[in-house]
């Protein structure tokens, strides 16, 4: 029978390098704020909180650095405390050593929950079945691929599906295989004398080493297919056996969600850092980086309080009541994703924008506090006598193509003139299309377009006419031509001007701008791998939302899923200040609503 944690163990306080430490258990009614804090602060105290757990080692390990073992060790620098290690048993039956490379891992529930192991490699294949064996194991939780980036990261240690093999004395069968997208499930007979059961094996495939899941969903699932399997499990089974290659970034990432899914239904408080302490006392470098230690936080934020956030399109109309519905709760479940959005990107701290603050650049933005992120801003290359290499723009992702995006503030006119500037982004980076979704009324914006069709204006080196000029109830489509000057290339370039969208409105009507989304889509077409240039006044409130609510719509079609909070909190880590608000988050499912319910050009997104 499985040992409840003893309260005392929990808590006791090793020796570590700093201890200015965060022991005490988070209430979930203060985690948004506690996560908000911690990535907001200028002094990085997320990376602070993992730094303060110490990377010295703590126990002997003597067994595992004997020479006896080395080869069983895939990684020297992660091996087993003998405190905590795993001990094989010999009997007549099975030759080998008694070592394997794996440590006992207490949960919330229970000691020895778990147990952390490398991947196997080719000379410890049959201990990994010996171990499950001897341990009793019925789940295992795989968070590696066999090879990663041409490196060998876990021997195969099971036959083909409807195949069988024999590990020492140990006769395994893969029975069957089920393809889940990011994860597959296995389920093999084990038979051992006259003894006959069940493993299943849970593989999670999108998961790169020393880094996080590209998106949360597909691993919130995955978790939850084996959490709810070990509910049906008798009280007899052993730990649940989880590896990725070394044993112990993805491994004890992994442990740490399940564990604290656990103390919240347990104790609605979580308590992330004394857990990573204790796992850390058992084995070594048990979640890896700083990266992965944010994300259990992530996780848990949008398991906690968000629920499932991707759905498949035939459900959506049926969901959509619950997403908005309070039942006398303080939030929705719509309410309570953007707040954890709002908790998971904050705005950037001043280190990672400090281009846009240089002496030189400072009067290039229109408001001090929007800056583009240093990583994600475009370099204008095209010499100029009057600008260097920057304007306050950003790449983003579009659902078809990295970097499918540049957001951009209008051009200025008052303190100093960008027209050139904002050409010379369009020229280097081969735009086609421009999106204008801030009216021609505000103060301070240049004129960067003739408004007269066949006459043309010089921007420094750049001359641009107006060819054309058509109106509709929700935009001005202007057909522009650009040449750089002594140039013979011509480019012509589409003008989107959404009218529909007054200054003193949040959001606009969801008919209007998804019309918008459908004429620019059918433009666009024809020159594939393009970015796309949107501005509005600030570069981000509107430009944000075409971004957020064009890529939701090309994942429906595309693949038939809605997502609102992923695609958005992915298109923040360029754009940290796209839809900050609850009428423009709210917008976005409006809108997929209404085109679910038969938007009349549904057929241009087929």
């Amino acid at each position: 029978m499985k040992q409840p944690v003893c309260n005392e163990n929990i808590d006791i306080e090793p020796v570590y390098e700093n201890t200015d430490i965060p022991s005490r258990d988070i209430p979930l009614k203060e985690l948004h704020a506690y996560v908000m804090m911690k990535r907001s602060n200028s002094v990085d105290s997320m990376k602070k909180e993992f730094e303060d757990l110490g990377t010295k080692q703590r126990h002997s390990w003597d067994v595992a650095k004997h020479s006896d073992n080395k080869t069983k060790n895939r990684y020297a620098n992660v091996v087993t405390y003998d405190k905590s290690r795993v001990i094989l048993k010999l009997d007549g039956s099975t030759t080998g050593s008694d070592y394997i490379n794996a440590s006992y891992i207490d949960g919330f529930n229970y000691q020895r929950e778990y147990i952390a192991c490398q991947g196997p490699n080719t000379a410890s294949v049959n201990d990994m079945w010996r171990m499950i064996v001897q341990e009793n194991v019925v789940i295992i939780v795989m968070v590696t691929n066999l090879v990663e980036g041409k490196r060998t990261k876990c021997q195969k240690y099971w036959p083909d599906i409807g195949c069988g093999q024999t590990y020492v004395n140990i006769v395994v069968t893969n029975m069957d295989e089920s393809d889940h997208g990011y994860y597959t499930i296995r389920k093999f007979k084990v038979d051992i004398q006259e003894m006959s059961r069940e493993v299943w094996q849970y593989h999670f495939t999108d998961w790169p080493d020393k880094s996080v899941p590209p998106v949360v969903t597909p691993l919130v699932e995955f978790i939850y297919e084996f959490k709810e399997a070990k509910k049906v499990l008798p009280s007899s089974t052993g730990p649940y056996v989880v590896h990725c290659s070394a044993g112990a970034g993805r491994t004890g990432t992994v442990i740490t969600i399940d564990a604290m899914l656990d103390m919240a239904e347990r104790t609605e408080t979580v308590n992330v850092f004394n857990f990573v302490r204790n796992m850390r006392e058992n084995r070594v470098q048990m979640v890896q980086t700083e990266e992965q230690y944010g994300f259990i936080y992530e996780v848990l934020l949008q398991v906690l309080f968000c629920g499932k956030t991707s759905l498949p399109a035939s459900e959506f109309l049926g969901y959509f009541p619950i997403l908005t519905k309070r039942q006398g709760l303080q939030h929705s479940i719509m309410d309570l994703q953007l707040k954890t959005l709002n908790s998971l990107s904050p705005n950037p701290p001043a280190t990672l924008t400090t281009a846009g603050v240089l002496a030189d650049n400072v009067m290039k933005n229109r408001f001090e506090d929007i800056i583009p992120i240093d990583t994600t801003r475009p370099y204008l290359m095209t010499p100029s006598k009057n600008g260097n290499d920057y304007i306050n723009a950003s790449f983003c992702n579009s659902y078809r193509k990295r970097n499918g995006f540049i957001v951009t503030q209008a051009p200025l006119s008052d303190q100093i003139d960008t027209s050139e500037d904002f050409w010379r982004l369009v020229y280097d980076y081969e735009v086609h299309t421009i999106v204008m979704l801030n009216n021609q009324d505000h103060t301070g914006l240049a004129n960067y377009f003739p408004e007269t069709e066949a006459t043309h204006l010089r921007y420094g080196a750049f001359e641009v006419q107006l060819q054309s000029t058509q109106n509709n109830n929700h935009m001005t489509l202007r057909r522009l031509t650009l040449q750089k000057m002594k140039a013979q290339t011509i480019r012509e370039i589409q003008h989107y001007a959404f009218t529909a969208w007054p200054n003193d409105v949040t959001v606009p009507q969801p008919i209007d701008f998804l019309n918008l989304l459908s004429d620019v889509e059918r433009w666009q077409a024809a020159h594939p791998g393009k970015p796309v240039v949107i501005h509005c006044l600030d570069g981000c409130s509107r430009s944000g939302l075409f971004c957020s609510l064009s890529s939701i719509v090309e994942k429906i079609k595309e693949e038939h899923i809605i997502d609102v909070f992923q695609t958005i909190k992915s298109l923040r880590n360029s754009c940290p200040r796209f839809v900050k608000i609850q009428e423009q988050y709210k917008f976005c499912y409006d809108a997929v609503r209404f085109y679910m319910e038969g938007f009349e050009t549904y057929g241009n997104f087929k």
